[in-house]
């Protein structure tokens, strides 16, 4: 689904996202995944912000008028993780 960069923009500036992660970085820029509640539905957006007040990169700032946003749904996974402990600590 696509939605205005104005739109876009607003969530950001009023931090109304049901979650944010990291989505990488560069040498100026750090992007950032975000998942937001539109109509009932969630659709995930990425943005980028410049990582020092020298790189003014605001989010959206050069994207198109028009972003396509991605319909997503949240999934409950269990992960098994491999831990190597001290004999003394088990």
């Amino acid at each position: 689904m696509q939605f205005s960069k104005e739109f876009l923009t607003e969530l950001c500036d009023n931090d109304e996202y049901v979650h944010t992660e990291p989505a990488g970085d560069s040498r100026w820029l750090e992007y950032t995944r975000a998942i937001f509640r539109h109509n009932g539905s969630l659709y995930q957006t990425t943005f980028a912000r410049g990582k020092t007040e020298m790189q003014e990169c605001r989010p959206y700032e050069y994207d198109p008028d028009l972003i396509e946003c991605d319909e997503v749904q949240l999934v409950t996974e269990v992960v098994e993780v491999t831990r190597y402990r001290k004999v003394s600590d088990v």
